[in-house]
């Protein structure tokens, strides 16, 4: 793995702090979206919709939008104008970007978008999985991967001491970051 890519993954850590809001892949999941409001004062909670499966539309990574799959779970109003929206399995079946959508006569369109996690990754982050970043996967043409990889030493053959490898990690840090 390249400092780049060293970087790229404690930006996907760092994502689950963001309020950015994640759903794991092919997994049903219950998510609240709202509050609807009247269209008339844009401000009155509309607690009485009849919202069902064709209302509820889905664009999964900027396609086109679908109706959710399930018919059979309408959505519920929880309260002020918050609906239960049942999503399946089919639903989150495409990592990447979801975008759900829901326009109800008589309320504002509202509209919620989630980040939809290959399982390993929504595990490791909200979890108690790991990501499989092993050394070996350091082995690479770059330079500086190759040397860190060397450095590390995954057989602890090396007597390089710790504070010498953290040194040499922020090395190849200040590197990749200057590309």
């Amino acid at each position: 793995m390249k400092p780049k890519q060293i970087l790229i993954l404690l930006t996907v850590f760092c994502l689950a702090c963001s309020g950015m809001q994640y759903l794991k892949q092919s997994t049903a999941a219950t998510v609240k979206l709202g509050p609807f409001v009247d269209n008339s004062d844009g401000n009155t909670p509309e607690t009485a919709l009849d919202i069902d499966q064709s209302d509820v539309r889905l664009s999964k990574e900027g396609g086109n939008f679908a109706q959710k799959n399930d018919a059979n779970n309408n959505s519920v109003h929880d309260e002020y104008g918050w609906y239960d929206i049942k999503l399946d399995a089919t639903d989150t079946n495409t990592p990447g970007r979801l975008l759900i959508s829901v326009q109800e006569s008589g309320a504002l369109p509202v509209w919620q978008e989630y980040s939809v996690l290959p399982a390993n990754v929504y595990d490791s982050m909200f979890g108690s999985d790991k990501l499989q970043v092993d050394i070996s996967q350091v082995t690479t043409p770059d330079p500086c991967a190759a040397a860190l990889y060397a450095r590390l030493d995954p057989n602890n053959t090396e007597p390089n001491s710790i504070p010498a490898k953290i040194d040499f990690i922020r090395h190849c840090w200040s590197i990749s970051v200057q590309h």
